[in-house]
């Protein structure tokens, strides 16, 4: 999107943010039964700082509650000022500790992202590392996130295309993206990887400055 912006004749260079991949890997521990919820079922997992009644990821997250029936549960985590109520739902307010995290992640067959912004989507690159595939809208930086196997990206807002692609990852089992998602945080989300893409960018642009003043 940079090269559709007034910064399309400069350079431009990506480097991704980066997680914690000593924390955010695959886990074996199943968590769910701790929120109540059926560690047998077929789990989404949607995670977001706020969920505020009326806000346009709360609005996405019922319609996708709606469309799915009695064998899918939702964990929901982050502060919700009015709860959904549905044999569905298990709500989970805050999660300080990144070790649990990392295994509601893991516990999860689908990571479900409501963003319609993002310039990189963090939560979405961490259920990903925990081997599960993400489906999020495609809009701003989240279907890079995705694009490699990880999982499926809609035409923003369409919450249909959504509900196919949960019903895919179903039908397809979370094991058939397991790899991908690995490899591709690994590859492309690890904080060595992107810290030294970072210094070698600033040691271009100081040795260009330098040339540049001392002709």
């Amino acid at each position: 999107q940079a090269r559709q912006s007034y910064l399309k004749d400069r350079r431009i260079e990506r480097i991704y943010n980066w997680i914690n991949l000593q924390v955010f890997y695959p886990r074996e521990e199943n968590v769910l039964a701790r929120f109540g919820a059926d560690p047998e079922k077929f789990t989404v997992i949607c995670v977001s700082v706020s969920w505020a009644e009326g806000s346009v990821r709360y609005e996405y997250l019922k319609q996708l509650i709606q469309r799915v029936d009695e064998n899918t549960q939702f964990i929901v985590v982050g502060q919700c000022d009015r709860p959904i109520k549905s044999e569905k739902v298990f709500h989970v307010a805050y999660v300080s500790d990144t070790g649990l995290l990392a295994k509601l992640y893991s516990s999860a067959h689908v990571y479900v992202h409501f963003s319609l912004e993002d310039t990189f989507g963090k939560v979405i690159a961490e259920a990903m590392a925990c081997g599960t595939p993400a489906v999020v809208f495609r809009s701003t930086g989240c279907p890079e996130l995705v694009a490699k196997g990880g999982g499926y990206a809609a035409d923003p807002g369409d919450m249909d295309q959504v509900y196919k692609y949960v019903q895919e990852i179903f039908k397809n089992g979370k094991d058939y993206y397991r790899d991908a998602c690995v490899k591709t945080t690994r590859e492309s989300f690890s904080y060595e990887t992107n810290v030294g893409q970072l210094m070698g960018l600033y040691e271009d642009i100081l040795n260009k400055a330098q040339q540049e003043s001392y002709p």
